[in-house]
């Protein structure tokens, strides 16, 4: 209502979000039907109160000034800006047939927010792979939040039979940076998707599910999820495709799955990412649901971090079938599901779907969603032994676990690269522990197993200096309370220094030096062992 001086009555396609980063919301709906009326309506909250006043922008619904208008939005937020993608159709044409192209807009969210005269924007058109029009651009937003200045974009083969075909497209930065490029990249998912069947419900009507188009989707921890209506090739029935892609920085890898059920039609359905840690995937798929014996309802599904799904889960049961009389064709069922994660509730998100009223008219049915947390993966050495002996190899140390999705995986970096909770027959040395789980999280902890100190073959000696009196050679032992830079030295009677046997490290615990004494003659000297400021020996030798 508050956008009524400057639209008409024909406004549609009204899509929300909020802004984590500037806690403040974003609306952008469409008004008009053609080239000469067309007008996208971007609104921008002032405050966190969606009750106070809104700054309100008009953008031409015909941006290349031909014979084309606006429709089908979508959009997503970077950390800077509000990316919007549309469709433009060609004035008295459907839009199966009308499609001309579909653009790129990089708004500057932070001009709409402080109500600026003018919003500063970039436009992407022409944006093709092979010499052909991508359709459908759907933009992805970090799960947990805008993150960063670039964004991708998902579109595919919307209308094909069957694909493996998925679109990737990337605008590398914001549009202040003279750098920022736009590129596709088409990839090849292991399943295909193709243009779903109607929706089938108690009646004669069936419901449109339009095309296979890509929905929603988001971005977290290096991973895309997205979701789009498909074909059930086993069943023939409705179904929902549910895309990854991963390695983003490297050769994409595009997998999915399909998400069926035996005896229902599933359609337009809408992802949020749901997790609470650095490695997970868990997300919320919100869909609508219909059948020849269970009207148009809203249901849910949760995916977990292990690639499991939860079971099919009612949100909102229907009161009876649409049918509001369209002739020809299919009743309308879409065209979206809405999904908003709550970012200060952990687990919490908002879900907006449709559902058949006992009227036979379409309604919207909204409710709030939580769902089940996982435990964080962490893992510690809690107990570990030392080498008994000196040279042995019978070290040891545990890993507790705590959390994660199993199967817990377990590796040790000893020479046998042990698996288990405890390695045994460890040598003396520094090791470390892996631990992974299905949701392929991973943690390490690191242990030092130690050995007692190398002590001399024989008995250790009464004197520090053996033989003594000598002939020929003797030998020096000390011990050290870590290890150290020590000198040993040998001075004549008067004080005098004489030779500088040894200058350099000694270990921790029992050191023995042996040397020669033929250079020396018969006589009185005084042998020094000394670590920094410490005189550890000051001993008087006899030369015979």
């Amino acid at each position: 209502s508050f956008s009524t001086e400057f639209t008409n009555n024909g406004k549609f396609d009204p899509k929300i979000l909020y802004d984590p980063i500037s806690d403040r919301f974003i609306l952008v709906f469409l008004n008009g039907y053609s080239s000469i009326e067309s007008q996208i309506i971007v609104c921008f909250s002032s405050t966190n109160d969606p009750a106070d006043p809104w700054n309100i922008y008009a953008f031409s619904g015909n941006p290349l000034n031909d014979t084309t208008w606006t429709d089908y939005p979508a959009i997503a937020l970077s950390e800077g800006e509000l990316f919007l993608t549309i469709n433009l159709l060609r004035d008295g044409e459907p839009w199966q047939t009308g499609f001309a192209q579909t653009i790129i807009w990089q708004v500057d969210k932070q001009n709409g927010y402080d109500g600026d005269s003018v919003l500063n924007t970039m436009l992407w058109q022409d944006i093709k792979y092979d010499g052909k029009n991508i359709r459908n651009l759907n933009p992805i937003q970090g799960g947990s939040g805008p993150v960063g200045d670039n964004i991708y974009l998902l579109s595919n083969k919307n209308f094909t039979i069957l694909s493996d075909s998925i679109f990737l497209v990337e605008v590398t930065g914001d549009q202040y940076n003279t750098g920022t490029q736009l590129n596709v990249t088409l990839g090849h998912s292991n399943l295909p998707y193709g243009a779903p069947p109607s929706g089938r419900q108690s009646i004669a009507d069936s419901l449109a599910t339009n095309d296979a188009r890509i929905l929603g989707g988001f971005i977290e921890n290096g991973e895309i999820q997205y979701v789009s209506c498909s074909i059930d090739t086993t069943s023939g029935f409705a179904a929902i495709y549910h895309g990854f892609i991963n390695d983003l920085d490297d050769v994409p890898i595009f997998t999915a799955n399909i998400l069926r059920d035996d005896s229902l039609d599933l359609g337009y359905p809408n992802i949020a990412y749901t997790g609470i840690h650095d490695c997970s995937r868990q997300s919320i798929i919100t869909l609508d649901h219909t059948s020849p014996t269970r009207d148009p309802g809203i249901s849910t599904i949760l995916h977990g971090s292990d690639n499991t799904y939860s079971n099919l889960i009612s949100l909102k049961e229907a009161e009876g079938p649409i049918d509001r009389n369209i002739n020809p064709g299919d009743e309308r069922w879409g065209d979206y599901s809405g999904i908003q994660r709550k970012y200060n509730d952990t687990g919490v998100v908002w879900m907006a779907g449709f559902y058949g009223r006992s009227d036979e008219v379409n309604y919207t049915w909204v409710t709030q969603v939580t769902s089940e947390l996982e435990t964080v993966l962490s893992a510690f050495i809690d107990t570990s032994s030392n080498v008994s002996v000196f040279g042995a190899s019978d070290g040891s140390a545990s890993v507790q676990v705590l959390g994660g999705i199993p199967p817990i995986g377990i590796s040790w970096n000893d020479p046998d690269a042990q698996m288990n909770d405890t390695a045994s027959d460890l040598p003396p040395g520094d090791y470390m522990v892996r631990v992974t789980d299905a949701a392929n999280c991973v943690v390490y902890d690191t242990v030092t197993i130690t050995e007692p100190t190398e002590v001399p073959s024989s008995p250790i000696p009464q004197r520090p200096v053996f033989p003594n009196p000598f002939v020929d050679a003797a030998t020096v032992y000390f011990e050290l309370e870590a290890d150290a830079q020590v000198s040993i030295t040998v001075y004549d009677s008067k004080g005098s220094l004489i030779k500088i046997l040894y200058e350099g490290l000694a270990k921790q615990g029992a050191n023995v030096f042996s040397f020669s004494t033929v250079p020396l003659r018969i006589g009185v000297y005084i042998l020094k062992v000394i670590s920094g400021k410490n005189e550890l020996i000051s001993e008087k030798i006899i030369k015979a």
